[in-house]
C-alpha cells in the first residue's frame, strides 16, 4: 500500500533516533518493538544500505498515515500490507507489530 500523498514509512524514523525511542509521530496509532530481521536469500542480493549489522531493538511508533490506503475512504492496511519500504518491514512484520497495527486499524 502506498499511503496518503505518498506516504511510505522508512526504516530511519523507526531506529536511527537519538534517545530512546524512534520518531515520536504526530498521528501515531501504534507500537512496536523488534530488531532488523533480513534473511538472506539465494540468488538475490540486497541494496548495500541493508547490512544487516543491526544495533538492537528499540521501541518505535507507527503513524496512521502507514495504514491508510492513498486517497480512498473508509479502507485500511494494517501488518505486512501497510505502507512501508522494505527495511522497515524488516522491524513490523512480526507479530506484535501487526497485531497493534490491526487494533488501531480497528479502532479507527
Amino acid at each position: 500500500a502506498i499511503g496518503p500523498g505518498g506516504f511510505v514509512l522508512q526504516h530511519e524514523p523507526l531506529r536511527n533516533t537519538f534517545g530512546p525511542t524512534g520518531e515520536r509521530f504526530w498521528d501515531a496509532v501504534a507500537l512496536g518493538e523488534y530488531n532488523d530481521d533480513i534473511h538472506g536469500l539465494d540468488g538475490c542480493r540486497y541494496p548495500g544500505y541493508l547490512n544487516h549489522s543491526s544495533v538492537g531493538s528499540k521501541p518505535f511508533y507507527i503513524p496512521l498515515r502507514a495504514l491508510v490506503v492513498g486517497n480512498t475512504s473508509n479502507l485500511l492496511a494494517a501488518g505486512k500490507t501497510m505502507a512501508q519500504s522494505f527495511w522497515a518491514n524488516a522491524n513490523t512484520r512480526l507479530h506484535p507489530s501487526e497485531w497493534t497495527t490491526g487494533v488501531a486499524a480497528g479502532g479507527a
